[in-house]
């Protein structure tokens, strides 16, 4: 067993929250990944995409590869955060699993079948079989990954430190593992639930009233539910503190405060979810950004810019690092380069070239009738073209050099101006129109 020094700070990574139905799925516009990734440049210690069915976006605590997406993952359907791994369910009802894997977290086993729902604790993984059996693999003490044979039907899955817990179909609430501060011991008292979340030592659970109930651990008061508390609509275990979205968008949050994580912003608008960490909050808002606020000593409040431009559609945390489903952004042109970004909308424009600076793509400008008389996709405006002798200037050498080849010409002749294969009076045109020093 892990010393009780080394519990208190690895046993902080709980907050996986479970719902109704699997995590949502996030359908992309299809961009390829590797016209994506070549523009995307990675941002912080942990911030990675892949081509998937929604798009994964990882940040924080990269210590252990948690962020350190496959490759080859392919179109993922859900995702979840584990301590330090983080699991993904792809398209195709196939478990991925990256991080660490010292307690067997990442070993996931052979389903003989699709899956359907994926959950993750501190240290271990959960899983449902599209035909209703459930998995759990990784770190079993306690019991966490005894999955009782009498569970029944699930449809939400949730891990703590040592304890697992599932949602039912009948909205009842089953919880296996450690019951060492009752985190197990399932008020009988508890009405019809359609949420279940998982902290440290503690469970919450969502009843379909709007009533937050909690059970367990409560070193720091993370099962005191506020009174005034009202309707909530989402629940969110942490490491010790729990956080819950309310009817109208806003994020109430109670327990161990150090950090600041339980202070939202007082400017923090109504968001769609919030979820929590170690010692920090998240929240994802309705346009697809995302907020964070308390600790922050592995960069995981650093949220990256570019979430937004891709907007968020579901977001998970624990431990020290977050992992988000992005949507692809519009890109009407395919070119990888989103619309908000782009400076040529309409015509494929890979490198982005500007050679004047000013917004609009050569691309672009050649379309609407810039001069290219040289056929290099950079309009003539940037560049002395007649300028053979590559002086600066354009003057008897230059023309010199245009006699010197006239007639068929072989690519890459430099005579050729207008790349036409052949030096005529075409080209004698155009370098006795640039006479003089070069203008630009």
């Amino acid at each position: 067993m892990k010393s009780n020094f080394r519990l208190r700070i690895e046993a902080a990574s709980l907050n996986q929250v479970g719902f109704r139905e699997a995590n949502p799925i996030a359908r992309s516009r299809g961009l390829a990944c590797a016209l994506f990734a070549s523009w995307v440049a990675a941002t912080g210690p942990c911030a990675n995409w892949c081509s998937a069915d929604g798009y994964v976006r990882c940040w924080g605590n990269n210590d252990a590869g948690q962020c350190v997406i496959p490759s080859d993952l392919g179109l993922v359907r859900a995702v979840a955060a584990g301590g330090y791994h983080t699991m993904a369910l792809t398209t195709s009802g196939t478990v991925r699993c990256w991080g660490r894997a010292s307690e067997g977290q990442c070993s996931t086993p052979t389903f003989a079948g699709p899956v359907s729902l994926i959950g993750a604790g501190a240290y271990h993984s959960l899983a449902r079989r599209a035909d209703g059996a459930v998995f759990a693999w990784g770190y079993n003490y306690g019991g966490a990954c005894n999955v009782p044979a009498d569970l029944g039907a699930i449809v939400a899955l949730a891990g703590g430190y040592q304890h697992s817990v599932a949602l039912r179909a009948d909205s009842t609430v089953r919880c296996w593992g450690s019951n060492a501060q009752g985190q197990c011991a399932v008020p009988i008292s508890i009405l019809s639930v359609s949420q279940i979340a998982a902290g440290v030592f503690n469970t919450i659970a969502l009843q379909q009233n709007g009533v937050v109930v909690c059970w367990g651990g409560n070193s720091y008061g993370e099962c005191n539910v506020p009174p005034d508390l009202g309707t909530a609509t989402q629940i969110a275990g942490n490491s010790a503190h729990t956080c819950v979205r309310l009817a109208d968008g806003r994020v109430r949050c109670w327990g161990y405060n150090g950090s600041g994580c339980c202070d939202a912003p007082a400017n923090l608008p109504p968001v769609a979810r919030v979820v929590g960490g170690d010692y920090h909050t998240a929240a994802l808002l309705p346009n697809g950004t995302v907020r964070c606020w308390g600790w922050n000593n592995f960069g995981e409040c650093n949220v990256p810019a570019d979430i937004g431009l891709w907007p968020a559609v579901y977001l998970d945390t624990k431990g020290s690092h977050n992992v988000a489903l992005v949507n692809a952004p519009a890109d009407q042109d395919g070119d990888g380069v989103p619309d908000a970004l782009d400076n040529c909308v309409t015509i494929p424009n890979f490198s982005q070239a500007d050679c004047d600076s000013d917004g609009i793509g050569d691309v672009c400008e050649i379309a609407a009738g810039s001069q290219d008389l040289n056929r290099d996709g950079i309009p003539d405006e940037c560049q002395c073209i007649a300028d053979l002798f590559v002086d600066r200037k354009v003057d008897g050498a230059d023309l010199g050099v245009l006699l010197g080849q006239w007639g068929v010409a072989a690519p890459g002749t430099v005579g050729d101006i207008n790349r036409d294969s052949v030096v005529n009076g075409a080209d004698l045109g155009i370098l006795l129109g640039a006479w003089g020093p070069c203008r630009n």
